[in-house]
């Protein structure tokens, strides 16, 4: 939906919504430990969940689904 409510695009009973899923490349679990430690790992993911939670506030943006190393997001 556009910002005054209305869909931006309809096909019949279903409304197009835009979405995302950032994700940390290379920041599978095993691999971002193996790599970096354990600690310096969470870290790393921390800052990305901060920086993506702030950019849907600050975007009016919507939390789906957290899936380990990324958010998929959507934006009415």
């Amino acid at each position: 939906m556009d910002r005054t409510g209305r869909p931006l695009c309809s096909t019949g009973s279903s409304v197009f919504q835009p979405s995302i899923v950032p994700s940390c490349v290379g920041a599978s679990r095993r691999t971002l430990t193996q790599r970096v430690g354990d600690e310096a790992a969470r870290e790393v993911l921390r800052g990305h969940n901060t920086a993506v939670r702030g950019a849907l506030e600050a975007n009016g943006g919507r939390e789906v689904k957290h899936t380990g190393d990324g958010i998929m997001a959507s934006f009415p």
